[in-house]
């Protein structure tokens, strides 16, 4: 095994340990101690990679976070049922871990890490008309925040609604208002 691919599975061995006790605990209780012994690796080299427990949560979340930089390469922003179908593939992809990181006993701060990421994007792809329009913020946090609150909703509140019904739903009710809903089969 070469020096990178041994450097890349012991960040990974940590950051899977982390994550385990963090479905435990808060990340308060976590200490650099408890990863090294579980992991089996020297506290300095902990230290190589991670400035502390905190760090690792933060490079954790960042890895979840949409590849916003692929957006226009994988979806055309003009169409929604793109956009849609692109933010669902990747939201069924990492379920588990957003919905653990947007509950009660995840991070309060990655909903806003969530919206700083997605909010240039969305701004950047709002219609021609709205660009310039002295609401396009407040439009795009209301987008943004509306979404997330029902998704989160939706994740800590189990139905027979699956994420690709519960996004065609959102669709509808960003394109038509609550007086336009109809039935999404």
């Amino acid at each position: 095994m070469d020096k990178y691919t041994k450097k890349k599975q012991t960040k990974r061995k940590i950051m899977d340990c982390f994550w385990d006790l963090y479905h435990e605990k808060r990340i308060e209780e976590i200490t650099v101690s408890e990863i090294t012994k579980a992991t089996k690796i020297n506290r300095s080299t902990f230290y190589v990679y991670f400035k502390d427990v905190y760090d690792v949560l933060d490079q954790i979340e960042n890895a979840f976070l949409p590849s916003i930089h692929n957006f226009d390469r994988c979806v055309d922003p003009t169409n929604p049922e793109e956009v849609y179908e692109y933010f669902l593939q990747l939201f069924d992809r990492n379920y588990q871990d957003f919905a653990f990181l947007l509950s009660e006993n995840g991070d309060p701060n990655f909903i806003n890490k969530l919206k700083e990421h997605l909010r240039p994007e969305i701004r950047n792809h709002a219609p021609q008309n709205l660009k310039n329009d002295k609401y396009i913020d407040l439009t795009v946090e209301y987008l943004l925040s509306s979404t997330i609150s029902t998704i989160i909703y939706w994740a800590n509140h189990p139905s027979d609604i699956t994420s690709r019904e519960l996004f065609l739903y959102l669709h509808e009710l960003f394109q038509n208002g609550l007086k336009g809903i109809k039935n999404i089969q």
